[in-house]
């Protein structure tokens, strides 16, 4: 039975992945900082000592604060996959990296370009370890983050779309993202770079109707950029040659749930 460490457990993803592998059989320990543990703390050598496969998820991720606290972005994302990476390197640890779509466009915003540094950094030891990159494009779900677009439509009074809403983006459901997560501890995953969605690209004004048809919420239009990639979605050919399941993703429905939920 393979030992899963999770760094980021409490977080979105982390607190979807957690259960899901147990129902698995997995035997997991999480490492998180609400927890009081720290990735730059002595003890998380023991804990990359005592285990099979490292999921990376730990990360400071809202776009809109990379901007006012860029520093403890790099520290984090950047300076702390540094850390994963040299105790994986130590016990010879698989890696199962969460990078991000918004890595294509580094320059958008400090978290952007933490996480493109911090991938980089990954792609240095593909030859020397087992590591996969998985590259998440927008994840959607129960307990997501303040701040994304789907927690922002449910929350907020008004549909606020920013600019014209008719960028493009890839939206794909955590149930199907924790599934592509258990099924690269594969092998065959081993030194893949696979972007992780559905390549369905759908505008944020579409998705704002969507919201608009089940809530009744009213959309609004704002001229600011905010602060994340304009368009982004994924190019999914490695991912359908390595991942053999049906996505439960469907937007439509999904959002309906959410909703009701």
């Amino acid at each position: 039975m393979n030992k899963i460490l999770v760094t980021g457990s409490n977080g979105f993803i982390g607190s979807h992945l957690v259960p899901f592998l147990k129902e698995n059989k997995f035997a997991v320990t999480r490492f998180d900082i609400k927890d009081g543990h720290d990735i730059f703390s002595p003890e998380f050598e023991s804990f990359v000592k005592h285990t099979d496969i490292v999921v990376h998820l730990a990360a400071k991720t809202v776009v809109d604060k990379s901007f006012k606290n860029p520093s403890e972005y790099f520290r984090v994302n950047t300076l702390g996959t540094a850390r994963v990476l040299e105790m994986c390197q130590k016990y010879k640890r698989k890696l199962i990296y969460a990078s991000s779509a918004a890595v294509f466009d580094p320059q958008s915003s400090p978290y952007a370009e933490s996480k493109f540094h911090a991938e980089n950094l990954v792609k240095l030891y593909q030859n020397i370890l087992k590591v996969v990159i998985l590259r998440f494009e927008n994840i959607y779900g129960k307990g997501m983050q303040k701040g994304t677009l789907f927690y922002n439509f449910l929350h907020e009074p008004k549909l606020t779309v920013h600019e014209d809403g008719l960028q493009e983006r890839d939206f794909i459901n955590i149930s199907d993202v924790v599934s592509i997560i258990k099924e690269s501890f594969k092998d065959i995953w081993n030194s893949k770079e696979v972007e992780v969605g559905t390549s369905n690209n759908i505008s944020v004004l579409e998705i704002a109707e969507i919201f608009n048809e089940i809530t009744g919420k009213k959309i609004v239009f704002d001229k600011k950029k905010n602060g994340g990639v304009g368009e982004s979605y994924a190019d999914i050919e490695v991912l359908e040659k390595l991942y053999k399941k049906k996505m439960k993703t469907n937007l439509k429905e999904d959002i309906k749930k959410l909703c009701q939920n």
